[in-house]
């Protein structure tokens, strides 16, 4: 029992950076029109998607449900947004408010106070300022945000919808663009667009799941702050080189 209490935190905080987190997004609207319905849901899990959060919008509001070992429950159920609220705060900032009228200014007093010129750095002079303090920075940075790109996995895009333009001609032309351009794309991506040669508009659904690495965040971050101090610590070290020289 006391094993379990000891070690237990240490393997959670161990499995939470290991296992990915689990996000998943679909959004789908089948009907024509700019006023049409859009279903939305996503769904955030930890360890896998073993327990996490589940999104869902159900007009005029989003329900959150809580997941626990990968299945959303139905209990207990939030809502988030309601429309009768909104529509009050629009009625609300469509109230007119009486004007105050304002008191006449003093010109001759204003004329009479004497011009006072900033004194202070030139904007040129802080853009130089900012950039000599970033630019030792320039180079881990850049190594951080290629990092954080390897930090998202794509484990799943797929899309299935009808297009129809305007022309016919024009439909049927994107179609074959599409369809040629298909074969390039990866085996985890797919997409399936039917085109529509009588109505005009885009319908259909999208699912997109990631998977993102805790510990490769982890390990970016500390890469970056080593860097960042063994970046300035040089600096300091090359100034204080400089002022021994001079004494």
């Amino acid at each position: 029992m006391w094993e379990a209490l000891l070690w237990g935190p240490p393997a959670l905080l161990i499995a939470l950076f290991v296992l990915p987190v689990s996000v998943w997004v679909r959004g789908s609207r089948w009907d024509v029109g700019a006023k049409a319905p859009i279903e939305a849901e996503g769904s955030v899990g930890l360890f896998l998607g073993l327990i996490g959060i589940h999104l869902r919008r159900t007009e005029p509001a989003w329900e959150l449900t809580p997941i626990v070992v990968g299945a959303s429950l139905r209990r207990p159920r939030l809502r988030l947004g309601c429309g009768d609220g909104a529509k009050e705060g629009e009625e609300e900032r469509m109230t007119p408010v009486a004007s105050v009228p304002e008191a006449p200014e003093d010109t001759d007093a204003a004329a009479a106070e004497p011009e006072t010129l900033s004194t202070g750095p030139d904007w040129r002079q802080r853009l130089r300022r900012i950039y000599a303090l970033t630019r030792p920075m320039l180079a881990p940075g850049g190594k951080l945000l290629r990092s954080l790109l390897r930090v998202v996995a794509i484990r799943r895009v797929q899309a299935v919808g009808v297009v129809g333009l305007e022309d016919p001609a024009d439909t049927g032309r994107a179609a074959a663009v599409f369809h040629a351009l298909r074969l390039a794309l990866p085996r985890r991506v797919k997409i399936d667009l039917a085109p529509d040669f009588v109505q005009i508009g885009t319908r259909g659904e999208v699912e997109i799941r990631l998977h993102i690495r805790l510990w490769r965040i982890l390990t970016a971050l500390l890469h970056f702050a080593a860097a960042g101090l063994w970046v300035f610590g040089r600096i300091k070290v090359s100034e204080q080189m400089r002022r021994w020289r001079w004494l």
